[in-house]
């Protein structure tokens, strides 16, 4: 089975967007946006654009993401992507409200898989600082 996982930054990369999760294994902990490939998806990167639009009602353009890398957990591949986001984009969230956390402010939240969706967060605050603040959405 295969997901896509995108950690989703404002313009200055001082917060994070965070999903909390409402089903599976890590119901209650917070995650970055995604969820599972649908045979639909033509590829990686339609499937999380996909998944973004989604879970929070933005339109995200695939040229936007950075590709971080894949994680590979039990018999899961979950594809993990890097982007900027406007923080006043109009987040309509499918279930809890999306909160906008502050980077200082991390070690506070419950994080689904600590260890590895904070080694992800950490590779995806350092890609995007190569990202053109023009290019948010």
């Amino acid at each position: 089975m295969q997901y896509t996982l995108a950690f989703l930054f404002n313009h200055d990369r001082s917060k994070l967007l965070l999903m909390q999760k409402d089903r599976g294994p890590y119901v209650g902990k917070f995650n970055g946006v995604g969820g599972k490939l649908e045979d639909s998806d033509t590829d990686i990167f339609t499937g999380m654009v996909r998944e973004i639009y989604e879970e929070i009602g933005v339109k995200y353009d695939t040229n936007l993401l950075l590709y971080l890398g894949c994680i590979e957990r039990e018999e899961h591949l979950i594809h993990t992507f890097a982007g900027i986001i406007e923080e006043n984009a109009p987040c309509q969230c499918e279930s809890e409200p999306t909160p906008w956390v502050s980077i200082e402010d991390l070690h506070k939240y419950d994080l689904a898989n600590p260890v590895a969706v904070s080694e992800y967060i950490e590779r995806a605050y350092d890609a995007v600082r190569y990202l053109p603040e023009t290019i948010c959405v």
